[in-house]
């Protein structure tokens, strides 16, 4: 009539009413009994408080194993789904005198730049510009000449540069100064 599933869960056996004397003699051949079937019982009594610490630390390193157990199988059992964000995404983070830019387009936009080039520079300037990576750099307090890190690429901020067009066609500009 009851749930099978008591039959597998974990049991302490609480031998009661230590405190009569038939009891006390019967105890240690019970206690070997309960043994030889695998069993830890405890012999306790209402009336003295016998043994009745012994059954409450069993019972809570029981409860605390079993709920250990529980977690582990739920764990085990839960399917984990990572989100990842969209490849536009970015954030600006300001730590010291650096304004980090973190985001899957702008850091590849970013390496992919030589930045020996000014048109290059200028083409990766826009491009940022377009997805917003300048005004959030202005909104987080960019200054002209502050530095910018987007991946492993470093960069002085400059707002204003625009290349000029050198003799033989060639493009120049005032520039960013670059690191990699």
């Amino acid at each position: 009539e009851y749930d099978p599933h008591l039959a597998t869960r974990p049991q302490i056996i609480a031998v009661s009413k230590q405190d009569l004397p038939q009891a006390q003699e019967r105890w240690p051949e019970l206690r070997a009994e309960l043994e030889a079937q695998g069993y830890h019982p405890v012999s306790i009594s209402a009336v003295t408080h016998e043994g009745l610490d012994e059954l409450l630390r069993r019972t809570v390193a029981l409860l605390r194993e079993e709920r250990r157990e529980r977690q582990k199988e739920e764990s085990e059992q839960l399917e984990v789904i990572e989100v990842k964000p969209r490849p536009d995404y970015f954030e600006v983070e300001r730590k010291r005198k650096t304004f980090y830019v973190r985001g899957e387009d702008a850091e590849r936009l970013a390496i992919m730049t030589d930045l020996e080039s000014d048109e290059a520079i200028y083409r990766l300037q826009q491009r940022l510009r377009r997805m917003g990576v300048l005004a959030a750099l202005q909104r987080a307090g960019i200054q002209e000449g502050g530095r910018v890190r987007i991946g492993d690429v470093e960069f002085t901020w400059d707002s204003s540069f625009e290349p000029r067009v050198k003799p033989h066609g060639r493009r120049h500009g005032s520039g960013a100064r670059s690191r990699r």
